[in-house]
């Protein structure tokens, strides 16, 4: 974060502006969500492989649901922001969790569907024959 405060003082400083104390920091809140914000879209592969998730799955439960609520929860926590910068990524990060739980179940339903037709082929090829 100092690094980023100081990348902000000096770029306005090279502009020939004042730095402002109030943008920068600004600028530093914003840099540390949308580091945040990758950290969770990259984090919910393994948020969904986790033992907790897996139950939640064989119990047919809301999967999806207790999957983003971890994922928000995390992000909530790590960028500690209440701006209004915070709250819109917020708002974005659920669509984006949403869309990417949308193709992971696509995915597992591809997946049973293989399982299904291969069961299926093994054990009524015979009776075909």
């Amino acid at each position: 974060m100092l690094i980023h405060l100081a990348k902000a003082y000096a770029e306005a400083v090279n502009s020939g502006k004042v730095p402002n104390i109030e943008s920068a920091w600004n600028y530093v809140c914003k840099e540390k969500v949308e580091v945040v914000a990758d950290k969770c879209i990259k984090s919910i592969q393994s948020v969904v492989n986790s033992e907790e998730i897996k139950k939640i799955m064989n119990e047919e439960g809301d999967w999806k649901k207790e999957t983003r609520k971890r994922i928000l929860h995390a992000f909530k926590v790590e960028t500690m922001a209440e701006g209004q910068f915070s709250m819109e990524r917020q708002l974005k990060l659920e669509e984006e969790i949403d869309q990417k739980l949308g193709f992971i179940e696509k995915e597992m339903m591809f997946g049973q569907g293989k399982k299904l037709q291969k069961w299926l082929h093994m054990n009524f090829q015979p009776i075909m024959d």
